[in-house]
């Protein structure tokens, strides 16, 4: 085998699980025949069942539209050898019979992915926890896909001892991480949640965490990833920065080998890469401001909410409805806010103070800024990415890199690069919590 090859074989794959027709049965039947000794594979009249049964878990696994392997599974009172041949259909046991991976695609983690994704898939609906029997050289991977090894199973196939796997489906996986951070307790926090739910479980799940952002994440694919934000009030935006930055970070805190990744959101295709030096690089829509006419009262009230004597400007964002509020350097930092004022400032996300140059009194930064989001039950943000990609264009004239320095009492560095119609903003996030919250 050449080198190539193996290198080929080494490298994870991006799997997607389909669900199985009936003609495809025969054909899935023979691939297990032919994976398993004679005394451990199922019977065709197994197969037919599952799928007839149980189809919403029998999945085939696909690369790059090629069959790559299956996983199927019924559900059951209890996990027994006579359970494991019917299917009872609110039975808050999943019972994963078969995993199989075709011989061209063994050694590339098609398994340990199409695993992942089928048990993530499947939660919910009653289903209390997952179980399958393995043998000994194969435990590690299921505990890299998330199961606990509870000991010998009662379950025979064949002479070999087996081993009774469980995992549990009535908890997600959750992390609170640092965004735009280089030390833990700094930057903006975010709680990161491994899996979606109906909007008003996530609503609660928000509002117990209690940070200004949770991000909600669902496998689609290794590099792929639904993505959804929510605050604490329970609603839900339309984007945010360090709360995918979180994500992106708790991702590739989890897979080493994963340097890119991919989150479908209401704002598009946002595409997240590392960077050297622990940075991660964030690829998000432009939000170019438009001018706001200098409306007397509206002047009047903001000055009064900010604390701010004079205001050089007024910007307004087109996507995340963000009102830019331009002041000097010296008014920005003896700003006074006023949060109730702020929360009677209508038909915006939030009001963002800023201001050319680094308020720290150093160079670093090209401009200030504080953003205050009363009105969706955020006080004042730590650093806002998503603002970012409105106050980038407004303080950079035309392509380039620009920095931002958000001047909250946590404080936080953004980099940013305005390349065409899209903001790159980089920055480093740290765990300080990981978890599990109730589903």
């Amino acid at each position: 085998m050449s080198a190539t090859t193996k290198r080929l074989k080494s490298t994870p794959v991006d799997v997607e699980l389909v669900p199985v027709g009936a003609s495809e049965v025969a054909h899935l039947h023979s691939l297990e025949a032919a994976s398993y000794p004679a005394d451990e594979a199922a019977s065709l009249e197994s197969f037919v069942l599952r799928q007839r049964e149980a189809g919403a878990y029998f999945r085939k696994c696909m690369v790059g539209g090629e069959l790559a392997g299956f996983i199927c599974g019924t559900r059951c009172e209890a996990f027994t050898e006579a359970s494991m041949a019917t299917h009872a259909a609110a039975g808050p046991v999943l019972a994963i019979h078969s995993v199989v991976t075709a011989p061209a695609f063994r050694r590339r983690g098609v398994a340990l992915e199409g695993l992942r994704q089928y048990a993530e898939a499947v939660a919910g609906d009653g289903v209390a926890s997952v179980k399958l029997i393995a043998k000994a050289p194969l435990l590690g991977l299921y505990a890299r896909a998330g199961f606990a090894v509870d000991g010998l199973s009662a379950i025979v196939h064949g002479k070999d001892p087996w081993f009774e796997c469980t995992r549990d489906a009535t908890t997600v996986a959750c992390k609170v991480c640092d965004s735009f951070a280089t030390e833990d307790f700094s930057g903006n926090p975010a709680a990161v949640v491994f899996r979606h739910g109906d909007g008003a479980w996530m609503a609660k799940v928000a509002a117990e965490f209690n940070l200004s952002e949770t991000a909600f994440l669902q496998r689609r694919a290794r590099r792929r990833y639904g993505l959804r934000w929510f605050t604490p009030s329970g609603a839900e935006v339309d984007l945010c920065g360090h709360g995918t930055l979180a994500a992106a970070h708790a991702l590739f805190e989890d897979d080493a080998a994963l340097d890119e990744v991919a989150f479908d959101s209401r704002s598009g295709v946002l595409n997240a890469r590392k960077l050297d030096g622990g940075y991660i690089e964030l690829d998000f829509p432009k939000d170019a401001p438009a001018d706001v006419p200098r409306d007397a009262d509206l002047v009047s009230r903001l000055q009064a909410a900010l604390g701010v004597p004079a205001i050089a400007s007024l910007h307004k964002s087109p996507l995340s409805r963000d009102l830019l509020v331009v002041v000097s350097l010296d008014d920005f930092r003896n700003a006074a806010p006023d949060g109730a004022r702020l929360a009677r400032i209508e038909d915006v996300r939030g009001v963002v103070l800023c201001c050319a140059g680094d308020a720290r009194g150093g160079t670093e930064a090209d401009f200030s800024s504080r953003f205050f989001g009363p009105a969706i039950g955020i006080d004042e943000d730590p650093v806002t990415g998503s603002a970012h990609c409105a106050l980038a264009p407004h303080f950079r004239d035309g392509d380039g890199a620009v920095v931002g320095y958000q001047a909250s009492p946590r404080g936080g560095v953004v980099r940013c690069v305005v390349a065409g119609d899209r903001v790159k903003l980089a920055g480093q996030a740290r765990t300080v919590i990981a978890g599990a919250v109730n589903r």
